[in-house]
């Protein structure tokens, strides 16, 4: 005869839904559980949904260069979660930085000699503007949580395009308990309740999710 045991998770989790139903499937396992003749592992497949999802937009397009976070982190508001820009942005900055540096070297020595120095000075002047035009763009990538909560785990991966205020670079929850339902046998469930184990979900796309829970 086989029973449904309810797994009350004491962790709290995102999960993407999607309007039209296509949900992630989630794992759910429990771990380390004692027994003398080892340890019994079950598996179902799930669906959980969560409310009060809030959407994470960048004000400019680009690509993402940088993610300060992993899916599933608590977060506070104000943190900084991305940057967005280019590689070729990037470059071209440390590449103005160099020369700036170079041509500050070469007035001070010019200077020294009592060498004309206008148009290194001009020079000058024009790599410090390019330099603030950069760093301000840079700046402008920065994404920063708009609340504190938790993040998704469906998030946007390094080197993805991003479109200015269209694409969902990500989505932060609300904290919220999550209970999975699963069959297991009469035997199993006895097994289950005496050894006290721990209890994890694997993600549908692979990872584990990155807290646990009990039964």
């Amino acid at each position: 005869m086989r029973k449904f045991l309810l797994i009350l998770l004491t962790f709290y989790l995102i999960i993407l839904i999607t309007a039209c139903g296509n949900e992630p499937s989630l794992e759910v396992k429990t771990e380390k559980v004692s027994a003398a003749d080892g340890a019994l592992t079950l598996t179902h497949g799930g669906k959980i949904s969560f409310s009060s999802e809030v959407m994470v937009y960048s004000n400019i397009s680009g690509d993402v260069v940088e993610k300060y976070f992993k899916d599933g982190d608590d977060v506070e508001a104000g943190q900084l979660l991305f940057r967005i820009g280019s590689k070729e942005a990037e470059s071209e900055l440390l590449d103005k930085k160099k020369k700036l540096t170079e041509s500050m070297t070469a007035l001070a020595k010019e200077k020294a000699a009592k060498n004309p120095v206008a148009e290194l000075e001009a020079d000058i002047a024009e790599l410090q503007k390019d330099i603030a035009l950069l760093e301000e763009a840079a700046e402008a990538g920065k994404v920063f949580a708009p609340i504190a909560g938790q993040m998704a785990i469906d998030n946007l991966r390094l080197g993805a395009a991003v479109k200015a205020n269209e694409t969902v670079l990500a989505k932060i929850g609300s904290l919220h308990p999550a209970g999975v339902r699963f069959e297991v046998t009469a035997a199993g469930k006895n097994f289950l309740q005496a050894g006290n184990p721990k209890v994890s979900l694997k993600l549908g796309y692979g990872p584990n999710y990155n807290r646990a829970g009990h039964l």
